[in-house]
């Protein structure tokens, strides 16, 4: 595969295909929590598609799964990033296949789904892998309450954590931090090196270095404010 291929280096049709993909992953995604809401005996609702950034974006109202209990609820939630991990899998598999161009659309298109999963268990945004860990641990608003207990109490009158839920606090707020450094790291190292590979020779060579430094800037900005922005209301709640 060649270094940082984009879909843009697959010509027309590998962008036709590079689209498909996605949404084949967007519908997989959605149907799979419907799926799973169904199996549990609830109600499923409306479903569309739209395009967002020139990508495929899937919708499907499974809001009915809130009235599923927790501990099985867990199985609804989990369906979407399983079902794009087994797909980053096949398409992983297609890739031994396949040689040249249709090879690196397959090893883009797992990544792409990688990434789709690891962006699902991010622990700060209220996508899947959240509402997973909520369910797991049976405590609503899981994020605010950790922060809050956090930055808020403790810091305000240190002391050990006393019960199994202030430890559960605890170690979501530590792995909450954890993440939000390791991928404004990835994101400032990585984002660049991107841009470098996808750009290069298409702009001015002063111009590649410039747009993925401020790229990066930007979408750590996007990663880190959410953070800082409850640490903040957990600060202010105690004063």
């Amino acid at each position: 595969m060649r270094a940082h291929s984009a879909p843009g280096d697959f010509g027309l049709g590998g962008l036709v295909v590079a689209f498909g993909g996605l949404l084949l992953a967007g519908i997989g995604h959605e149907a799979s929590h419907a799926i799973a809401t169904k199996a549990e005996g609830r109600r499923v609702g409306k479903a569309g598609i739209g395009i967002l950034w020139f990508t495929p974006v899937v919708y499907v109202d499974t809001s009915d799964a809130w009235l599923i209990p927790a501990q099985r609820r867990v199985r609804v939630n989990a369906a979407g990033p399983l079902f794009n991990l087994a797909f980053a899998g096949v398409c992983g598999l297609a890739a031994l296949v396949f040689a040249g161009r249709a090879q690196d659309l397959a090893i883009w298109l797992a990544v792409a789904n990688l990434v789709s999963v690891a962006f699902n268990l991010s622990p700060l945004l209220e996508f899947d892998g959240y509402y997973v860990l909520e369910d797991l641990t049976n405590v609503n608003a899981l994020r605010r309450k950790s922060l809050h207990f956090v930055f808020g109490d403790l810091l305000s009158r240190p002391r050990r954590p006393a019960t199994r839920l202030e430890r559960g606090f605890v170690a979501y707020a530590a792995g909450a931090v954890a993440y939000v450094v390791t991928m404004s790291i990835v994101v400032l190292t990585g984002v660049p090196a991107l841009v470098s590979g996808t750009l290069g020779g298409r702009l001015m060579p002063e111009l590649v270095p410039i747009v993925g430094v401020v790229l990066a800037l930007v979408m750590a900005t996007l990663l880190v404010m959410p953070f800082v922005t409850e640490v903040r209301a957990a600060r202010a709640a105690r004063e």
